[in-house]
């Protein structure tokens, strides 16, 4: 959250903001794998995935 608001609400020079961007979308990518490792992990424990 806080990189983020630095991107909104900060001057920050065009390579930074750059940085900023990549570093927000490899955390949304990891995230996002994350959640569907549990969804996978859990559909297996419940029997949805056989």
């Amino acid at each position: 959250m806080t990189a983020y608001s630095y991107l909104l609400y900060t001057d920050l020079s065009e390579e930074i903001r750059q940085a900023y961007k990549g570093a927000l979308l490899r955390y949304c990518e990891l995230d996002t794998m994350a959640m569907v490792m549990i969804w996978e992990y859990w559909g297996r424990e419940v029997g949805y995935f056989k």
